[in-house]
């Protein structure tokens, strides 16, 4: 059970499933772990593998200019806000084969 704004958790999911499916192949695995401290992590094949992530939360950030499919790079840069809004956290890193975003927030 996580009490929070509705409003800002709808946004930052919508923006990460909207974001994996436009810019991933295959299947979006989300996995829902915790209970005082619940993580959220979406994971699925990254259409590219040039991905910077140091800088993917950035304002603006796209991999490749050519392929941003009317993407404005402001997406994962606004659940970044709303996460951290909210009292979470949120990281992107690449496991294995798959591009991996994960929210931690505190119950």
């Amino acid at each position: 059970m996580l009490n929070s704004n509705q409003g800002m958790l709808m946004r930052i999911f919508d923006n990460l499933i909207g974001n994996s499916l436009k810019h991933g192949n295959g299947d979006l695995i989300v996995t829902v772990i915790g209970e005082s401290e619940i993580k959220i992590i979406f994971e699925n094949e990254p259409e590219v593998r040039n991905v910077d992530f140091e800088h993917i939360f950035d304002e603006f950030y796209t991999t490749d200019i050519s392929r941003t499919k009317g993407n404005t790079g402001l997406g994962l840069a606004i659940a970044k806000q709303f996460t951290e809004m909210l009292g979470g956290e949120i990281s992107a890193e690449p496991h294995d084969d798959v591009f991996r975003v994960s929210l931690r927030f505190f119950a």
